[in-house]
C-alpha cells in the first residue's frame, strides 16, 4: 500500500534540508550526498571551537560500498558492534 493512500500527504518537490541534514541531489549524474557542515559549523561556534584544526574523516569518502562488503554471519555482525 502506498503511504500516500494510507495518510493524508502533500508533495512539496524535492528535499533540500531534513532534521538538520542538506540533500543534495544530481539527477544527471544520478548521484545524491547529504552531509550536515552546518550543523557542525554552527557547534563548532557554540563551543568557541571554530578556529581549530580539523582532521580527516576516517573513511575514504571515495569508497565505493556494496553488498558484497556486508557481513556474512551472526558472528561478523557481532565484531562490527564490538
Amino acid at each position: 500500500m502506498a503511504l500516500c493512500e494510507r495518510f493524508k500527504m502533500k508533495d512539496l518537490g524535492r528535499a533540500h534540508w531534513c532534521l538538520g541534514i542538506r540533500i543534495v541531489q544530481d539527477v544527471e549524474n544520478g548521484t545524491l550526498s547529504i552531509d550536515q557542515e552546518q550543523c557542525i559549523e554552527e557547534m563548532l561556534h557554540r563551543f568557541r571551537m571554530s578556529d581549530c584544526k580539523g582532521v580527516k574523516t576516517p573513511l575514504d569518502p571515495n569508497q565505493i560500498l556494496s553488498k558484497a562488503m556486508m557481513p556474512s554471519s551472526d558472528e561478523e555482525i557481532k565484531q562490527m558492534h564490538a
